[in-house]
Formats: C-alpha cells, sequence, structure tokens
C-alpha cells in the first residue's frame, strides 16, 4: 500500500525524536505532533498534572483575558454585566 504525497519529517513535541507524517496527516486537527501514542500520552498526563497543581496559571491567564474580553465585546454593547450575567444563569445554570 503506498500513499500519494509526500513525506514531511517532524519533530515530537514530548521527545523531540524525529518522525515522519504524510501531508494528509498534518490537515487534520491533532495529527502529526507526537511520534507515538506513549508520547502524547504523557503529554497529556503532564499538562492534566500542571493544571491541577496550578502551575499553568501563570501561562493561561493572559488568555483568559482576552477571551473574555472577546466573548464581552461580541455580546450586546448596550448590555450591562450584571445583564449578561443575569443572561448566562438562565441559559447554562440549573434553576434553583
Amino acid at each position: 500500500m503506498s500513499y500519494s504525497g509526500q513525506r514531511i519529517y517532524r519533530q515530537c513535541l514530548w521527545c523531540d525524536r524525529p518522525f515522519h507524517v504524510w501531508r494528509f496527516q498534518l490537515k487534520r486537527p491533532n495529527r502529526g505532533k507526537f511520534c507515538s501514542n506513549l508520547c502524547y500520552a504523557a503529554s497529556r498526563r503532564a499538562f492534566s498534572d500542571a493544571l491541577v497543581n496550578g502551575r499553568l496559571e501563570a501561562i493561561l491567564v493572559e488568555e483568559r483575558k482576552q477571551a473574555k474580553a472577546e466573548r464581552l465585546s461580541r455580546s450586546s454593547d448596550t448590555a450591562t454585566y450584571a445583564q449578561m450575567e443575569r443572561r448566562y444563569a438562565d441559559q447554562h445554570l440549573p434553576a434553583g
């Protein structure tokens, strides 16, 4: 079985080992980044542990601020923050 296209060599995000990837794999999300399932699982485990321990907070704080600012700018400009909170609670939180 042969694939048409060119092989591309990339480095694994986790272990930096070079491995080859076909172009069609790069077009799919989350493909062509890790050399094996073991490296993928190890990176997910390390990320989860860092998130639980709070080590990622300094990195993610700017991303969260940007996401919140974008979300607020997309909502109606005339609505106050209290109105937006009430609308969110009505849509997403259980009635209690």
